[in-house]
């Protein structure tokens, strides 16, 4: 049924993690299986920690393989940044 989905939707593949910005740090990269840049698109699904008031996260397909998440300044607390690669045919 999946196979028929992806006919209907367009979708070629789903890539779905998490990418910790550790404290004192401005970023952090997390590898994916390769997709076309050209027909994917990232999208930030969210960011938790126990400081993260006043720093905006944001998620950057980098490259084929590498997703990448940043954020505003480096507090001295850890941050946990969520993404899904959507890939298109």
């Amino acid at each position: 049924m999946s196979n028929l989905n992806q006919f209907f939707t367009g979708i070629k593949s789903i890539q779905e993690g998490q990418i910790l910005i550790s404290s004192g740090s401005g970023s952090n990269t997390a590898t994916i299986s390769s997709v076309t840049t050209s027909k994917s698109v990232c999208t930030f699904n969210g960011s938790r920690g126990n400081s993260t008031a006043g720093y905006v996260a944001t998620v950057q397909l980098t490259n084929a393989t590498t997703v990448t998440a940043m954020r505003t300044g480096s507090p001295a607390a850890d941050t946990t940044v969520g993404y899904t690669v959507t890939e298109y045919y």
